[in-house]
């Protein structure tokens, strides 16, 4: 397997878990993912009013993108996020299915609920990839509760799109284990998402790397990659190309 070199640090938000500059990812053409274009994280319910100036003001984050539906952007909501005047795009993904807990393996389950994402949520997609493609939204935040799998299978995509090496894009999302146990406790003093956890199999909450692997290989094969995938939801190739001008060095 091709040597993945790490990517520089991220600053340390205390109450924003699972945060990361996405910039670094080595695209397959001998590029990179530019730094502080793209930024990924959980919920920034938590965030404190000094934080929540220094991810606006700071790293000059523009614009967040929620991936949450709207009830559970409502009951999870960031006051001192809001004070900051950061622009929101709501943009919920939804998968129309619960994740099935007999499958060959957990990795196989979880890489079909991001499969029920790109079925049921094209539309959403698309206005992410458009979204990324205007310099004036930049820098960008996604996000969703854990920054696992809504934002996984967000940020996998529109990497794949700018044409990122298939092992950094494995690895980005296999990053996340580092945070889970830390998630699961921050999520666990919240009474909504508390009930969500119990209901959940405990092998879902995972981010292995077979997981993205196999999200990959069904993009490829049931819509020809990610290119393909966002052509078929109206993603024009003028588009895709604002998209990798915007990202890419």
């Amino acid at each position: 397997m091709t040597q993945i070199s790490e990517p520089p640090a991220s600053p340390v938000f205390t109450a924003l878990m699972n945060f990361r500059d996405v910039g670094g990812v080595r695209t397959t053409d001998g590029g990179r993912i530019r730094m502080g274009r793209l930024y990924r994280s959980a919920t920034p319910q938590f965030l404190t009013v000094d934080e929540a100036r220094q991810l606006a003001h700071g790293l000059g984050v523009r614009t967040r993108v929620d991936l949450r539906g709207r009830r559970e952007a409502r009951e999870a909501a960031s006051p001192a996020l809001a004070e900051t005047g950061m622009a929101t795009a709501h943009l919920p993904l939804y998968a129309a299915r619960r994740m099935a807990k007999a499958q060959p393996t957990s990795s196989a389950a979880i890489a079909a609920h991001y499969l029920g994402y790109l079925e049921h949520s094209g539309d959403t997609f698309a206005r992410i990839v458009r979204l990324l493609g205007e310099h004036r939204n930049l820098p960008v935040l996604v996000h969703c509760a854990a920054g696992k799998d809504r934002t996984g299978a967000a940020v996998a995509l529109i990497l794949a799109a700018a044409g990122a090496d298939r092992d950094d894009i494995v690895a980005d999302y296999a990053r996340t284990a580092d945070h889970l146990d830390a998630l699961h406790a921050q999520l666990s003093t919240v009474p909504a998402y508390q009930q969500r956890l119990a209901a959940m199999p405990e092998e879902t909450f995972s981010a292995f790397p077979e997981t993205m692997e196999i999200f990959l290989d069904r993009l490829a094969a049931e819509y020809g990659g990610a290119h393909g995938y966002l052509q078929s939801r109206g993603v024009t190739a003028d588009e895709l190309h604002r998209l990798v001008d915007a990202l890419v060095a």
